[in-house]
């Protein structure tokens, strides 16, 4: 038991490398929308500076923070961080979470 937890905390990113994958997801979501800097920052309340710090991963972006800027992106959590959801926890044979098991079932037609 003690093998498999250590496998497990072995495989998960540190903060840091969260921070700057998150940053740089920001990055190609606010270019994708074809904004600027300033205009993110300003759609959602901050100065352009901070748009940097989130992008550089040297502030880390608070789940509050991150809804807004979804919204102000016209994209979802899942644009910033689905693959921690699918492709990581699926390639390291975890089974699926019960929400995702809910949200998978839901999405199915009736037979």
């Amino acid at each position: 038991m003690h093998a498999r937890r250590a496998a497990e905390l072995a495989c998960r990113p540190n903060s840091e490398d969260l921070n700057r994958e998150i940053g740089q997801r920001l990055r190609e979501l606010r270019l994708l929308a074809g904004m600027t800097q300033q205009e993110l920052g300003a759609a959602i309340g901050v100065s352009y500076v901070q748009i940097q710090k989130y992008e550089n991963g040297k502030n880390r972006i608070a789940v509050s923070t991150l809804i807004v800027i979804c919204q102000a992106l016209n994209s979802g959590l899942m644009d910033f961080i689905g693959r921690y959801f699918e492709t990581g926890i699926q390639a390291q044979g975890h089974p699926r979470s019960w929400i995702s098991m809910f949200w998978i079932k839901l999405q199915m037609p009736a037979l």
